[in-house]
C-alpha cells in the first residue's frame, strides 16, 4: 500500500511538473487569459509574437468595440498582416458597462500597460514601442490609451490609431447630423445610449462628465513638453453610427497644440461602421505603414523596392504627375501615394495616366499596382 501511494506521488509530481513546463513554454510564441489586473476576473489579454524572431518585439494593443458594453478579445484585427509585419500583438478585454462605470475602462488601461511593460521580458516585447489600436469603442479607449496616459512615463505608449471613435460623446449627435448620413442607431444623448450607460449618466443633459471621459480634454490641459504619442485617425464618410467630425475634433486638438506632425487623419469616403473602405488592404497597409514610422524607426520610403522603377513626369505647370509606359487603358490600374511617415494621402484608379496632386507639395512615395500586384515603385519630390 505504501509502495503503491509512493508511486502515485511520484506521478503526480511528473505531471504536475510537465503542466507548469507547458504552461510557460513560449516556443508556442503565445499566450492567452492573462491576467493583468486584479480589479476585475474580465481584465485578460491574449498574446501573440511573430512566428521569428527573438524579440524584443514592438507591440500593438488591440482594444476590440461594440459600444462599450458587448464584444471580446478574440479575432484582433489585423493579427496576422501585424505579425508578419514584426508586430508582437496584444488584445485585452476591459471592464464593460454592464459590470463597471466610467472610468474604471481608463483604470483598466493603465493596468494593461504597467503590466507590458513590467514583464516585458518575460514576453519578449519591448516596453519603449508600445502602440495601441481600436475600432469604434475602442477607438475611444485607444485614444484614451494615448492621450490620458502619456503624462506617466510608466504608461505612456508612443503611437495609437483609431478607426471611428466616439471622441466627445457630448457631440456626437450635432456631428453624425453634420455628415449627411442616414442615423441607423438611437441619439446618443439619450439615457439609454450606450455612452450614457457608460458614465452612468445622461450624455446630452451632463457635458461635465462627458468632458471627463473625452480623451480631447487630456490633450487640451495637457503640459505641451509631455511627450504625447503620434495619432493616427481614419473615419469613413458613410459611418451612420458616429459622425467624421468626431475625429476631426480630436486630430485639430491634438496639431493646434502640439504641431502637425503629431496627429494624421485620414478621410475615407466610402467608409462605413467598420466596412466599406475599412476592408481595403490598402486601408490595412496604411495602418502597418504608420505603425512601422512611429515603432520601427522606418517609414513607407524603407520598403523594400520593386525591380521597375516608375517612368513618370511631374508638371509643376497643372501639378499632375504623367505616368508613362504603362497601359491604363487596357488595365485597372491603381496608384497610391505616401508621405515620409508611411501615411497614405492619395489613392484612386490611374485615368489617362495622370494623377492630379495640385493639393500635395515634398517627397512622396508612389506605387502602382495592377490590381494587388506592383508593378513599380518610385520616390517622387512635388513642389
Amino acid at each position: 500500500m505504501r509502495k503503491h501511494l509512493t508511486i502515485a506521488i511520484l506521478l503526480a509530481s511528473i505531471f504536475t511538473q510537465t503542466a507548469c513546463a507547458n504552461s510557460s513554454d513560449t516556443s508556442t510564441r503565445s499566450w492567452t487569459n492573462v491576467s493583468y489586473s486584479t480589479a476585475s476576473s474580465t481584465c485578460k489579454l491574449d498574446i501573440f509574437l511573430p512566428s521569428t524572431g527573438e524579440g524584443p518585439f514592438p507591440v500593438v494593443i488591440w482594444i476590440h468595440g461594440g459600444a462599450f458594453k458587448m464584444g471580446s478579445k478574440s479575432n484582433p484585427q489585423s493579427l496576422s498582416a501585424l505579425n508578419t509585419a514584426g508586430f508582437a500583438v496584444v488584445s485585452i478585454d476591459y471592464r464593460l458597462s454592464s459590470e463597471a462605470r466610467w472610468p474604471a475602462q481608463l483604470d483598466d488601461l493603465k493596468a494593461c500597460v504597467k503590466f507590458l511593460k513590467t514583464n516585458a521580458t518575460t514576453y519578449s516585447i519591448n516596453p519603449n514601442k508600445i502602440a495601441s489600436w481600436g475600432a469604434s469603442a475602442g477607438a475611444h479607449l485607444s485614444l484614451m490609451m494615448g492621450a490620458a496616459l502619456a503624462s506617466d512615463p510608466a504608461t505612456r505608449i508612443q503611437a495609437t490609431v483609431s478607426w471611428f471613435p466616439p471622441m466627445h460623446f457630448y457631440y456626437m449627435d450635432a456631428d453624425i447630423a453634420l455628415a449627411g448620413t442616414t442615423r441607423c442607431t438611437g441619439a446618443n444623448g439619450d439615457a439609454n445610449s450606450p455612452e450614457s450607460v457608460l458614465i452612468g449618466a445622461q450624455v446630452s443633459l451632463n457635458k461635465a462628465l462627458c468632458d471627463a471621459a473625452s480623451p480631447i480634454s487630456f490633450v487640451d490641459t495637457m503640459n505641451v513638453n509631455t511627450p504625447l504619442p503620434s495619432f493616427l485617425l481614419m473615419h469613413g464618410g458613410k459611418d451612420c453610427n458616429i459622425g467624421a467630425n468626431q475625429s476631426v475634433r480630436f486630430h485639430n486638438g491634438v496639431t493646434n497644440r502640439f504641431g502637425t506632425s503629431k496627429s494624421q487623419y485620414i478621410f475615407l469616403a466610402n467608409g462605413t461602421h467598420g466596412g466599406g473602405d475599412f476592408t481595403l488592404t490598402s486601408t490595412e497597409t496604411t495602418v502597418i505603414n504608420f505603425l512601422k514610422a512611429q515603432l520601427m524607426s522606418t517609414t513607407a520610403l524603407n520598403n523594400p523596392q520593386s525591380n521597375k522603377n516608375i517612368n513618370f513626369t511631374y508638371n509643376p505647370g497643372n501639378k499632375s504627375l504623367l505616368v508613362k509606359d504603362i497601359d491604363s487603358e487596357a488595365k485597372m490600374v491603381n496608384f497610391m501615394l505616401f508621405n515620409t511617415s508611411g501615411i497614405m494621402v492619395k489613392q484612386g484608379t490611374l485615368s489617362n495616366n495622370s494623377i492630379n496632386v495640385s493639393e500635395l507639395s515634398g517627397i512622396f512615395l508612389l506605387k502602382i499596382l495592377n490590381g494587388n500586384q506592383l508593378i513599380g515603385i518610385q520616390k517622387v519630390v512635388l513642389i
